[in-house]
Formats: structure tokens, sequence, C-alpha cells
């Protein structure tokens, strides 16, 4: 809570914004987090089990801030978000290039990436609306290991982690 002095030196609290001062403001939030590993090896595009989320915008207006972030090895993997089966903050068409909004380093040793994205979304509802990110492999034969090393031997070098997709809406 801020305080503010007046002009009479007298100290009052603020506990909201004037009215019509809405916009920008985080109306909510909501996180998945996948604590579980994960080995995708498919060329098309699949779900990442534990990295979706609904969220309810209140306002048709409101934009929703997606911010993911994904750990795992592998090489040449790709990442995209979706809205519903609609995938969003993607690359420009060229070709037969995939879009996609972030790729993944090659990591063949059992060195680990850390993948970050972040999309502002205009969904135009007030209805429910899910949210989740997508992965797959460029080449065949190529695996993506989630919240793991490529060597998954029981011992300290082979970390586990976590990864998490967060979506705030932001009143427009």
């Amino acid at each position: 809570m801020a305080l503010i002095k007046l002009n009479n030196q007298s100290i009052s609290a603020v506990s909201a914004l004037p009215s019509g001062i809405d916009t920008g403001r985080v109306a909510q939030l909501v996180q998945a987090v996948k604590t579980d590993t994960a080995n995708i090896t498919s060329q098309t595009f699949a779900t990442i089990t534990g990295l979706s989320l609904n969220i309810t915008p209140s306002a048709s207006s409101s934009k929703i801030l997606l911010i993911m972030n994904v750990t795992g090895a592998g090489n040449q993997s790709a990442f995209r978000f979706l809205r519903g089966s609609t995938a969003i903050g993607i690359g420009d068409a060229d070709g037969s290039r995939i879009q996609v909004t972030a790729g993944g380093p090659d990591t063949n040793d059992n060195k680990m990436f850390e993948v970050g994205m972040t999309f502002l979304d205009s969904p135009s509802t007030t209805s429910e609306t899910t949210f989740l990110v997508q992965t797959r492999i460029l080449n065949s034969g190529n695996t993506t290991r989630i919240n793991r090393s490529n060597d998954d031997t029981d011992n300290s070098q082979h970390p586990r982690t976590i990864s998490t997709l967060t979506a705030m809406e932001i009143l427009a």
C-alpha cells in the first residue's frame, strides 16, 4: 500500500488508481510448471505435456503476455506457442522452412540448454483460452530431452530441472 503526503501534510493510504487508469495493469496471472522429464523424437510438432494452461480474459481488448522457459538437452529442436490449435508468435513463411517461435541449440554432448520465449498475444475474446508449448526435432534420429541432460545416469553431474509457461492478462 502506497502512502501519499498531501498538501495539508496529512498522510493517507492509496489503495487503488483513480477510475479510468486501468490500462497496462496485470489482471491475472496463470502458470504451468513441468517438473517431470520427456523425450521428444517426433519430426512433427508435439505438445510438451505439462506446459499448457487456460486463462479467461476479462475483456476482449486484453493482451496476454506469454513467457516460456524450457530446459533440457538434445540437438536441433524447434519450439512454438499455440493459442488453441493456432501457432502464434512464429516467423514468416518462406519456402519449406518451418515457422517457429524459437530454436534450441545443438547439444549432442551432455550440456543442457535453456530456451526462453516471450510473446504478447491479442486473443480478442472473453472465452477461456488455452495456450501451450510444442516442440519437434528437425532431423530424423534426434531427440529433445526436457528437464534432463542427454546422459541421465543417476549422479550429481546430471541434474533435473523445471520448465514453465506463464500467462499474464494485461488490460488494454
